[in-house]
């Protein structure tokens, strides 16, 4: 009987054991933020989140999906595991048209991570585009990423920052200003819900490396990053890296 009583003892300590060891080698997915207030933006812009998480565990971590609470979220990340120490994100776009008011939006995050299920929210306020009088500045792109350029294949490359004015008046651009490069535009006024873009020629033959450049733009929408004497003022930025001649 004694013998069976310490069989029993030691399956069950070897049973904790194992447990407590499958833990142990399990990914673990560590958010930076679970929460974006986006503040105040107009009807019909689109918000977009980036929630950055860290693989904490000593396993590859495999995200299985990112469930939006409405229809008019989606999600998007890199399909691949993530090893441990490994870094990722889940990219988030909130769709604000016919939907003013207070927004609180979830998108539930389903792993094989020991915290298998994460809830991120998406907060914030949607001003009603009706109750807005001016013209209104809004980029397809604020970043664009270029990636590599090869040196050989030109002097220099044209980069174009495309926007729409979803306001109720003309849009006027009144200076744009890049601190390396020449930039374009056309000097017209962009009537309501009209288009246009913004150019900035790029020099890339001898300046091999990374580089990240800023264009800013003054005009008089009513939305922007900030405002001074020229007009209010939005800041949108394009990156690469210059592959020199010799390189491979």
């Amino acid at each position: 009987m004694k013998t069976i009583c310490t069989n029993i003892v030691l399956f069950l300590f070897a049973t904790t054991i194992f447990a407590q060891t499958q833990e142990e080698i399990k990914p673990v997915i560590t958010f930076e933020n679970t929460t974006c207030d986006f503040g105040e933006v107009l009807e019909e812009e689109y918000v977009f989140c980036d929630f950055e998480f860290t693989n904490t565990g000593t396993k590859d971590l495999i995200i299985f999906g990112a469930y939006c609470s409405v229809g008019s979220m989606t999600s998007d990340w890199d399909k691949t595991p993530v090893p441990p120490n490994g870094k990722g994100k889940i990219k988030v776009c909130y769709g604000t048209y016919r939907r003013p008011g207070k927004a609180d939006k979830t998108v539930r995050v389903e792993s094989n991570a020991t915290n298998s299920s994460v809830i991120l929210r998406v907060k914030g306020n949607v001003i009603p585009k009706e109750k807005v009088q001016g013209a209104i500045m809004i980029f397809t792109n604020t970043e664009i990423d270029l990636g590599e350029i090869f040196e050989k294949d030109g002097d220099y490359i044209t980069v174009n920052f495309e926007f729409t004015n979803t306001g109720t008046e003309d849009l006027i651009i009144q200076d744009v200003k890049s601190p390396c490069c020449p930039t374009q535009w056309e000097r017209k006024p962009i009537p309501p819900n009209g288009k246009g873009s913004i150019g900035v020629s790029h020099w890339v033959k001898g300046r091999v490396g990374e580089f990240r450049k800023s264009i800013i733009i003054y005009s008089n929408s009513i939305k922007a990053d900030d405002f001074n004497e020229f007009g209010s003022r939005i800041v949108v930025y394009y990156k690469g890296i210059v592959i020199g001649n010799e390189e491979k």
